[in-house]
């Protein structure tokens, strides 16, 4: 089954005089705590980025800024979390359908790496800190970076791959690209989902737009399902292609969602970059 569009999804409607009212009694309260936190982070780099436990320290961020944006809680069944303490696996994919993956993610492997785009780098406060626990491409969605995953991966180092390449639905997985398959090593699939209104997409809503009206909700549901080590065969190993063909068909049947013959290049706002 396919899906019609995976990239499109439900728009918000900040402006609605509900939700005026929740941002004035809700979402701006969230808002000054928010900014004060990253002014507090900004004075804090300095300091924190001597210390050995900088893992623990994007850990205890991600958590902070999930919980002041109304995701009081991360929805994981007791399966899921056995399956990720006992994960062998170096390489984890993850879907990707909101900016709030990444918080989530670094909350769940925080001694994990993360490739990301390059322009993050850049941005205030985020960009200083991502340096630390990211990989970046030479420029978005693009640039080869096998050599410094093979490395990292020799050195015994996770690594977080959002495969698609660009958010979509949640309850449809693009198709993947390669880097994440061409060492052939094993690979824990980890599926994060949220209501409807809580995906976003780029492209299809304004992200400040977007992320202002998340502010204003009582709470926000993100939910996290992890799957068991997938193991490639001697062919998946020797065959990329075959590779990612049998995963994808693996992550759809094991966390439900349907697969589109799509890819991050068909979604509008990449021929924008």
């Amino acid at each position: 089954m396919e899906s019609p569009n995976p990239f499109k999804t439900k728009k918000v409607n900040l402006l609605g005089i509900n939700n005026i009212f929740k941002f004035i009694i809700r979402g701006f309260p969230r808002l000054l705590l928010i900014i004060s936190f990253y002014i507090l982070v900004y004075l804090l780099y300095f300091v924190v980025k001597r210390t050995d436990k900088i893992q623990e320290v994007f850990q205890t961020y991600s958590n902070i800024l999930l919980k002041l944006s109304g995701y009081k809680k991360i929805n994981i069944d007791s399966q899921s979390k056995l399956n990720i303490k006992n994960s062998k696996a170096q390489i984890i994919v993850i879907n990707h359908s909101s900016y709030i993956d990444t918080g989530v993610s670094n909350v769940l492997f925080p001694d994990a790496k993360f490739i990301a785009s390059n322009y993050i780098k850049d941005l205030p406060v985020i960009g200083k800190h991502a340096k630390h626990n990211c990989i970046f491409l030479k420029s978005d969605f693009n640039g080869n970076l096998t050599n410094e995953v093979k490395a990292l991966l020799d050195n015994g180092e996770k690594i977080v791959f959002f495969a698609e390449g660009c958010c979509n639905r949640p309850d449809t997985l693009l198709k993947l690209r390669s880097g994440a398959f061409i060492n052939g090593l094993s690979i824990l699939p980890v599926h994060i989902s949220y209501s409807e209104e809580n995906v976003w997409i780029n492209g299809e809503d304004n992200m400040i737009t977007h992320y202002l009206w998340q502010l204003c909700q009582k709470s926000n549901n993100v939910n996290v399902s992890v799957g068991c080590d997938y193991k490639p065969s001697d062919k998946e190993k020797k065959d990329v292609d075959l590779f990612i063909n049998n995963f994808t068909d693996y992550y759809c049947d094991e966390f439900k969602v349907l697969k589109s013959n799509k890819s991050y290049k068909d979604h509008p706002a990449f021929f924008k970059r």
